[in-house]
């Protein structure tokens, strides 16, 4: 037996032990420190207002000022994350994080049918290990 016939193996255990640590890393610090610019304040007080006014239907940007800049799903996400967890960081910022792993299940389940198991897998490492895609799997966004 080769010893290297393993190697691929042993590839993907340290990439699937990289891509755990990230996600769990972003899970823990989802809440520690405040919403950090204009826009994420900006989603997370229309996120407070809907769960405060109890009006699913109309985002608002103010009391009495509607927001249809973008579509609500994102924000009604939100707003269950709201009535789950509280009005903080956390919960504000859960829902980009559940986005962000369905992402990566759906790179996963693309790249694995057009290509194979090994591009699907080396494209979700890729994608997890991206500072940008760490930073927006983080944020609170609308």
């Amino acid at each position: 037996m080769n010893p290297d016939s393993h190697h691929p193996k042993k590839l993907w255990l340290y990439g699937t032990v990289i891509i755990a640590v990230a996600l769990i890393m972003r899970l823990l610090s989802l809440g520690t420190y405040p919403l950090m610019d204009t826009s994420e304040a900006r989603y997370g007080e229309m996120v407070r207002l809907m769960v405060e006014t109890n009006d699913w239907i109309t985002p608002y940007f103010d009391y009495d000022v509607p927001f249809w800049g973008k579509p609500p799903l994102f924000i009604w996400m939100s707003a269950i994350s709201f009535k789950l967890f509280g009005i903080n960081e956390f919960a504000a910022r859960l829902p980009s994080l559940l986005a962000s792993i369905g992402t990566l299940w759906l790179t996963w389940k693309l790249t694995s049918f057009q290509l194979n198991q090994q591009a699907g897998k080396l494209a979700i490492l890729i994608l997890t290990t991206s500072a940008m895609f760490l930073v927006l799997s983080g944020r609170a966004a609308g």
